[in-house]
Parts: C-alpha cells; sequence; structure tokens
C-alpha cells in the first residue's frame, strides 16, 4: 500500500510555497526522504515534482536548470532508497516552509520509513500511537 503526498509537501514539489532563498539540494533530500515513507516509486515523485523542477530559482550552476534538477533528484531518490540514515522527520520538511507555516498534515507520517508509513496509507492520517516491534515488525500496543 501506498500512501499520498500531503498537502503542504505536494506545494513544495510545486515550487511554491518554499522558506525564501531554501536551496535545491535541502528541498529534494527532504523530498525524495518524504516519498519513500509514503512508498512512491521513483517515477511518482518526478511527476509530483514538475512544477519543482521548473520552477525552482537556483543561485548557482549546480541545479541551474530543470535537467540538473531532475538528475540530483534522481541521484538522491537512488540513494536514500533503503537507506537507515534517511528517514522521515517533519520538523526537516517544516524547515523548507517560511517560518510560522501551519502545517499540521505533516504530521500524520508519524517517525519515519515503513513504520512512519502506517500513518499515511491511502491518505487518512491516523493520529501516532503506541507501537512495539517484535520479530514479525511493528504491534499496536
Amino acid at each position: 500500500m501506498m500512501g499520498r503526498y500531503p498537502p503542504s509537501l505536494l506545494k513544495i514539489m510545486a515550487g511554491e510555497g518554499l522558506a525564501e532563498n531554501t536551496g535545491f539540494h535541502k528541498i529534494a533530500l527532504q523530498v525524495v526522504i518524504t516519498s519513500h515513507a509514503l512508498g512512491k516509486n521513483e517515477e511518482q515523485m518526478l511527476a509530483a515534482c514538475e512544477g519543482l523542477l521548473l520552477n525552482h530559482v537556483s543561485d548557482g550552476h549546480r541545479y541551474n536548470t530543470p535537467a540538473k534538477r531532475r538528475i540530483e533528484l534522481q541521484r538522491l531518490f537512488r540513494y536514500t532508497e533503503g537507506n537507515p540514515c534517511y528517514e522521515y522527520r517533519k520538523d526537516a520538511v517544516r524547515s523548507l516552509l517560511p517560518m510560522g507555516t501551519v502545517a499540521p498534515d505533516l504530521d500524520g507520517l508519524g517517525v519515519g520509513g515503513a513504520f512512519g508509513r502506517q500513518y499515511f496509507l491511502e491518505g487518512r492520517w491516523r493520529a501516532p500511537s503506541v507501537w512495539r516491534w517484535t520479530h514479525l515488525g511493528p504491534l499496536r500496543a
């Protein structure tokens, strides 16, 4: 099962509602981490990021074209896939938004990875609850 992107992240992926002077690499890293947490594949993530790819304004040469931004998104998606060092954190995504922006939809992903995906399946936000892990996976306490 796969979750839906939260509305706040969809705005970011459209290249809208970002904090001033937020670098593309920081945006891309949070987008790919959240995409993994939701069970999205690379093609789905890239399609959702079309606005970001076309509209991001870069102050350097590294990500100054849509093609370069697409390549970086693909590279980060592949690099972070299955990498336990990169798990969803709502505050990391919130750091992309202007100070004071309210984004409760980012809370629904939980703590990250497959565990966080539990909260956002099929676009239904669920309040976090207590879980414990066994050799069989998470069990509700």
